[in-house]
């Protein structure tokens, strides 16, 4: 294994646990978790966890993140809500966009497709136009810059 592969590998396990450190800060400290920290913990903590595939298995996050966005529609409404997993998701769509080639890139476009009316949705709330456009341009811009 060269140096450079090593160093991106342990740069990497430092950013998931970096970022499950803090969504777990997120979650503990904020009231609005209150209720759903049951769920939300153990949920963001796999998502984290799944990130430390997103170079060799770059479809597992994705897959895992999307869960989590409709998790946050259905029952943990804050979840998908924190600084950690926004950052978590943008490294992750990133990182489809830049680790998968062929059919696989198709599927990434496909999943990440299916993200964006999951995440502009609120539960209750109307969706608008903007909502579809901001998600397009927060998704699909780190998809292509990948």
């Amino acid at each position: 294994m060269s140096i450079r592969r090593l160093l991106s590998d342990r740069l990497d396990l430092l950013i998931v646990a970096a970022l499950a450190a803090l969504f777990v800060l997120e979650v503990v400290t904020e009231s609005a978790f209150t209720g759903d920290r049951p769920v939300a913990v153990p949920a963001g903590l796999a998502f984290f966890a799944s990130l430390a595939w997103r170079r060799r298995r770059p479809l597992v996050p994705l897959a895992v993140a999307l869960v989590i966005i409709e998790l946050s529609n259905i029952g943990a409404p804050q979840l998908a809500e924190t600084a950690a997993f926004l950052f978590g998701i943008v490294i992750t769509i990133y990182s489809a966009g830049a680790y998968t080639d062929g059919r696989a890139t198709i599927a990434a476009a496909i999943l990440i497709a299916i993200a964006i009316p999951a995440a502009a949705i609120e539960p209750g709330q109307s969706v608008l136009i903007s909502d579809i456009g901001f998600f397009v341009m927060f998704f699909g811009g780190p998809f292509v810059a990948g």
